[in-house]
């Protein structure tokens, strides 16, 4: 959805009158809705959302500026304050915006300070001669120092940000393993049962003494002798050039139409029934697949050869 018609659907809700959660909620579950995400899903990302030990602050924040408001800790704030400079020129709005500081760096919220400190200070600021306007401008004002003195909801929230990105690059440059679990070791029980499965389904990868090949399951028949491209993602892979071998872990739908340009594929995991070796043979494209540690022995770049009707990848000087 277009950021435009959603600040256009934001205000038209606010100008009909409904209050800002509802906005915000009716939002996001109709954002939720076009990403192509079931509504049953909504409740377990707001629990994962809320599972965190720094997002929880945030209402302790709230909570003690009202323990402040409540138990008179304000008004010793604007006492505090007015023994400082109430008697300058104008000193009690300079009371106000002092008070509202250091209200501010305490409860961490702008909303709770302008409402804690308005409640007490504009009905003053009005009884000594202030305009109206004036008073509520300056605890308007002041009130946003809140967000500007560590530790704010809004330093909060930029904190869960920062932590989620970082983890988010951090994952990014990890390589996820081929297949969970112990790998299988040897070649399958000679039995037919087992010799079918392997078949369909591959098993323990094959093993060359040579140095200088790597072997895997036949995928698609064909010969082809190019440079590799090694990619690890569907992002990588889509910088691939015509003609080049893609060398990667896995393939998915997603990845069919790099078949189109590639001249063949090799990849670490799959058997003769994977989507690699099915549409690489609708491709006429040669394929081997099941190749352990392809990603990591070829170098991008560097000329293979690639014989689909044997499974073997020879490394090229």
């Amino acid at each position: 959805m277009s950021p435009i018609l959603v600040l256009a659907l934001f205000f038209a809700f606010l100008a009909l009158g409904m209050p800002i959660y509802l906005v915000l909620g009716f939002l996001a579950t109709i954002l939720y809705i076009v990403d192509g995400k079931l509504l049953v899903g909504i409740p377990q990302l707001m629990a994962d959302h809320l599972n965190s030990a720094t997002l929880i602050s945030i209402p302790f924040f709230v909570m003690a500026a009202t323990f402040m408001q409540r138990g008179g800790i304000a008004k010793a704030l604007i006492d505090f304050a007015f023994a400082l400079v109430g008697r300058v020129q104008g000193g009690l709005a300079v009371v106000c915006v002092l008070a509202t500081t250091v209200f501010a760096a305490i409860s961490g919220s702008s909303v709770a300070t302008a409402l804690a400190m308005g409640t007490l200070l504009v009905p003053a600021m009005i009884e000594r001669n202030y305009r109206r306007d004036f008073a509520l401008g300056v605890v308007g004002a002041s009130g946003t120092l809140g967000i500007l003195i560590p530790p704010s909801l809004a330093m909060i929230v930029y904190a869960i940000v920062a932590e989620r990105r970082a983890s988010f690059e951090a994952a990014k440059l990890e390589v996820p393993p081929p297949f969970i679990g112990p790998p299988p070791v040897g070649p399958p029980p000679n039995n037919p049962v087992t010799r079918a499965m392997s078949r369909f389904f591959g098993w323990a990868p094959p093993t060359t003494d040579d140095p200088g090949k790597l072997s895997g399951y036949p995928g698609s028949r064909g010969q082809i002798t190019a440079p590799a491209f090694v990619a690890r993602s569907l992002e990588e892979a889509s910088g691939i050039q015509a003609g080049h071998i893609l060398v990667t872990v896995t393939t998915t739908p997603s990845w069919t139409p790099l078949f189109g340009v590639a001249g063949a594929i090799v990849t670490e995991t799959g058997g003769p029934l994977s989507h690699c070796a099915i549409v690489a043979r609708e491709y006429g494209l040669p394929a081997i697949v099941g190749v352990a540690g392809a990603t990591s022995r070829i170098q991008p770049g560097q000329l293979i050869h690639v014989d689909g009707t044997t499974g073997e990848v020879t490394l090229l000087p």
